[in-house]
């Protein structure tokens, strides 16, 4: 994945002539998907949360590269009817960093995909009467892979995207030695989401 963040660097530079720069907002709305060895977890309902940050649209022709980071809060409820601890509501902190390439239809509709890193920067947890935000910030990975890929709209200098998101392989660290933990969390953890957001271009419009 590094790789591929690294050619599409190389890939952007004819691109940077025709750019454009951009502020954005949204939300995310996603579903938990949990498994574990030992005990089945299920996600409470819809994972809900919100992003903000800027992009940078590179025009050359119909195609175009847009890099892309923002800050997203999302929240996540997850029930367990097993284990003592029923519910575990677990709140993300990340730095969400998207390249995409992307192919005008016509004007105004265009469609787009690419690969993002995720940099967890914070994580908060509560559940069965304690504070678990220490042992959660540790144990889940620092950096996350993933891929994006939707359709988008603009009009004048606004613009609508909507994507489908996922994560590539799990977002916890493993730690086999750790018993209770191990127990306790799911094993794998994997994101799934519909990242939709309105974003202000500013420069000159093509």
């Amino acid at each position: 994945m590094k790789k591929i963040f690294l050619m599409i660097s190389l890939v952007s530079l004819p691109f940077l002539a025709s750019a454009q720069f951009g502020i954005k907002a949204g939300t995310n709305l996603g579903v938990a998907q949990v498994e574990d060895r030992d005990v089945d977890w299920d996600n409470d309902g819809v994972t809900l949360g919100l992003h903000a940050g800027a992009f940078l649209r590179m025009n050359l022709g119909k195609l175009y590269l847009q890099p892309e980071a923002y800050y997203t809060f999302a929240k996540a409820q997850l029930r367990n009817d097993d284990i003592d601890a029923e519910q575990l509501a677990v709140d993300f902190h990340r730095l969400d960093v998207p390249v995409l390439l992307g192919y005008r239809i016509t004007d105004n509709f265009r469609i787009n995909a690419g690969p993002f890193a995720s940099v967890n920067v914070r994580a908060n947890a509560s559940g069965a009467d304690r504070d678990w935000s220490n042992e959660v910030d540790d144990y889940y990975n620092r950096t996350q892979f993933g891929w994006q890929a939707g359709i988008g709209f603009d009009l004048w200098r606004f613009t609508l995207d909507t994507r489908y998101e996922t994560t590539v392989g799990n977002l916890r660290n493993f730690d086999f030695q750790n018993a209770t933990w191990d127990t306790y969390l799911p094993d794998e953890q994997k994101q799934r989401q519909v990242v939709v957001s309105l974003g202000y271009k500013f420069g000159k419009l093509r």
